[in-house]
């Protein structure tokens, strides 16, 4: 750690499997914003990832400086804080006093178990990010769609908010409503969307959809994730013919499609042949 604090021109740092102990994840960031200046006042890429725990208790919390990281790093691109369990220090200054991170293009928090991340801090990580262009928040669920739709940040691209939760009670605080809120703010730039595990109604969603589409065939979606969903078949359609770029749908466990939807549909062809399907089937309802 020594030889990594005194390399003022690393650009460049991952850490894996390096957290399993609190004071070493604190270590790492301290070692970062060493008297608000950084030891690495060019770091563009930190990514901390740490290893998979069998049991909640296995994880070691750690509190995050989020100012100071600021302050230390001005220069950072990517921010990749991987199945930690962390909680952001207070600060002693509102967090928009601070220059944000200004260059940030990729923040991922995504985790597998437990977050505590809310709107709040994600706002004090991305207040001044509007290059922002990946958002990974998968397991996040905390995070709520007005939250998303407050962010600064105008043309995100690759937006992940899946629940890869098992056995957590994460359930009773996911939003029923409000998809449509950063379909909408992000229609023209989304290419890639995970909304896997929500409990989003299935007239939001219809919405959220209708959000999605209303570039009339101009959409630039090429990937979206639905498993768990209570997505509508009229709903798929709709995307599927007003999003001709989509090359990866996945209805996997949708409770309101019928016996023989619920998969993955991969590739072009294979998501043409679903919407042929999805034309005969509403042939055959008028028929009736």
């Amino acid at each position: 750690m020594k030889r990594v604090s005194k390399a003022g021109d690393v650009t460049r740092m991952d850490l894996w499997n390096f957290v399993q102990e609190r004071d070493i994840s604190e270590s790492v960031v301290e070692m970062l914003i060493e008297e608000k200046k950084g030891c690495c006042p060019e770091l563009q890429l930190l990514e901390i990832n740490n290893t998979l725990q069998r049991d909640y208790s296995d994880y070691r919390q750690f509190q995050l400086g989020i100012e100071a990281l600021q302050l230390g790093c001005p220069k950072l691109q990517v921010l990749r804080l991987l199945n930690l369990l962390w909680l952001p220090k207070s600060s002693r200054a509102s967090a928009f006093c601070t220059a944000g991170f200004p260059h940030l293009e990729e923040l991922c928090l995504a985790t597998s178990f437990f977050s505590f991340v809310e709107d709040q801090i994600l706002h004090r990580i991305l207040h001044e990010s509007h290059s922002l262009r990946v958002l990974d928040l998968r397991g996040c669920y905390r995070i709520t769609p007005t939250g998303l739709a407050k962010l600064p940040c105008k043309n995100v691209e690759c937006l992940y908010l899946g629940l890869y939760c098992s056995g957590s009670s994460s359930n009773q605080l996911l939003p029923k409503e409000g998809s449509y809120l950063f379909t909408e703010k992000w229609h023209h730039c989304l290419a890639e969307l995970d909304l896997s595990g929500h409990v989003f109604s299935e007239n939001d969603l219809e919405t959220a959809i209708a959000k999605l589409a209303i570039n009339e065939g101009r959409s630039p979606l090429r990937s979206l994730n639905l498993g768990g969903t209570k997505i509508s078949l009229n709903s798929v359609r709709q995307v599927i013919t007003q999003c001709p770029q989509l090359s990866f749908l996945n209805l996997a466990s949708c409770r309101h499609l019928p016996r023989g939807w619920k998969r993955a549909y991969k590739g072009q062809e294979d998501i043409r042949q679903l919407l042929l399907r999805l034309l005969e089937s509403k042939s055959d309802d008028s028929v009736c």
